[in-house]
């Protein structure tokens, strides 16, 4: 690989470790390097000349002070004094595909000390200017409030007018274009292993199969029961028994897009796309933060006693509904809690219920004013009603029974028993899940229970060995 380093920097602005880093380029793309991370985006044009590409979030922050330091991609020093001076840097850029379920975007700022236009795709961009500031290019940099995307090429056309320069004069002439490639990711546990790992969506062929919250978990201790009232209208975590009728999402989005949806520049949001019949239906609630795996709620007593808490602090503002195709933006609040790594990424955890039977996948969103400027990564989920996940039988033996005071003394013969499936009204019959084990477990239960106990008596404990990791019928 040939590479090429500065010529012309201040060596007293600069520390030596960041001299390093800021100096060593790949020849002819511009592209800084870094330790291994995201793929870099493919630049190209007069446009490849201008850019400087990070990896991580700290980095781009980095090479942006570097810049405003007047460590540029291109220095200008052509004398003139008030005579402008205009140069082109046209190209394209284009962010690598999503790869392995994981989607990509980039985030741009533009540095420069003269009068400076860009335009991206036609549309010129009033936040990537540079006029009126004296020439001074540590007031020169220009975040752009917007990201590029997964496997899009953009056009872009930015032009630089050069208006004032004197050799030998303390005036640091130039400009660079800092590109940052950073991964993000919308994940469920797909294989049921009790963690969330990146990248893990399930798929359009295997979705992730989750019951949808329509019994009545009235209190903590009395069975469930089915009720005239679903669980998922009510809009919140009703009890800590309700919590086993939810899953759980893992959102991964660096720093800086967390930052420009809490200050209004962009917004976060979830919709469902690629459905497959009727449009199911979720409810995602925020998550306490002392909740961190993704089963904890379900066998940490006192965490999940703190997740009550706050539902009944927060109620329905802690609650988005995604219910369509649809893009909705998810609140400040449901997305307060949040772990951060060493790369700057948050990872944020979102409880779900289901709240609508059908299949689809549900899809991170990025929108500006209500508009949606970017579709992400997606988990693929198929909600149906518990009963469905089971097979439900009723043993009939032949009539008429055996007369027990006849057999006193010893065992009648054993009478041949048959059974029929049943499959309960409103609910489709069982259908085996694609990941089925070789193994099944019979439940018996006792003789005098009516059809409503006995369905949601059968429903309780197939919930409680499917959260076990059980993956037989």
């Amino acid at each position: 690989m040939n590479t090429m380093l500065f010529r012309k920097f201040s060596m007293s602005s600069v520390s030596g470790a960041s001299l390093i880093a800021a100096c060593i380029f790949i020849h002819g793309s511009g592209t800084l390097l870094q330790a291994q991370g995201p793929p870099l985006a493919n630049v190209t044009g007069a446009f490849a000349s201008t850019v400087v590409q990070t990896q991580s979030y700290a980095k781009y922050q980095e090479a942006v002070e570097l810049a405003k330091k007047g460590i540029l991609m291109v220095k200008n020093t052509e004398a003139t004094q008030g005579t402008a001076i205009g140069k082109s840097y046209d190209g394209t850029l284009t962010l690598p595909e999503a790869k392995n379920g994981q989607s990509f975007i980039c985030l741009m700022t533009l540095v420069s000390d003269d009068g400076c236009d860009m335009t991206i795709d036609n549309t010129a961009e009033p936040w990537l200017k540079e006029y009126g500031q004296g020439h001074d290019i540590s007031k020169g940099a220009r975040p752009w409030p917007g990201v590029f995307v997964s496997g899009k090429t953009y056009d872009i056309k930015l032009h630089y007018s050069q208006t004032w320069y004197k050799p030998g004069v303390n005036d640091l002439d130039g400009i660079s274009v800092v590109l940052c490639v950073l991964p993000i990711d919308l994940a469920v546990d797909a294989n049921r292993d009790g963690t969330i790992a990146p990248g893990e969506h399930a798929s359009q062929e295997s979705p992730l199969r989750f019951w949808i919250n329509n019994d009545s978990d009235k209190t903590e201790t009395e069975k469930e029961d089915e009720g005239t009232t679903p669980d998922y209208k009510s809009g919140r975590i009703n009890n800590t028994r309700d919590l086993e009728d939810f899953n759980m999402l893992k959102l991964t989005i660096p720093k800086e897009i967390w930052n420009m949806h809490l200050h209004g520049k962009a917004s976060i949001g979830l919709k469902w796309k690629n459905i497959s019949g009727a449009c199911p239906g979720v409810k995602v609630f925020r998550v306490a933060g002392a909740i961190n795996e993704s089963k904890e709620y379900l066998w940490n007593l006192s965490k999940a006693d703190t997740e009550m808490r706050e539902q009944e602090v927060f109620g329905k503002d802690g609650m988005a509904s995604i219910e369509n195709t649809s893009a909705v933006r998810l609140s400040n609040l449901i997305l307060t809690h949040s772990t951060e790594d060493a790369q700057s990424y948050l990872q944020v955890r979102l409880l779900f219920e289901g709240s609508g039977k059908g299949k689809g996948q549900l899809c991170l969103v990025f929108l500006n004013n209500g508009t949606e400027i970017f579709e992400g990564p997606g988990v693929w989920l198929d909600l149906v009603d518990a009963l469905e996940m089971f097979e439900s039988v009723n043993g009939t033996p032949p009539k008429p029974y055996p007369n027990p005071p006849n057999y006193i003394n010893h065992e009648p013969s054993r009478p041949s028993t048959d059974y029929e499936k049943i499959t309960w009204p409103g609910r489709t019959e069982f259908k085996p899940a694609k990941d089925e084990s070789d193994e099944a477990i019979i439940l018996v239960h006792g003789w005098n229970m009516n059809d409503s106990d006995r369905r949601t008596f059968c429903s309780s404990f197939f919930k409680r060995i499917w959260w076990r990791g059980f993956k037989g019928r």
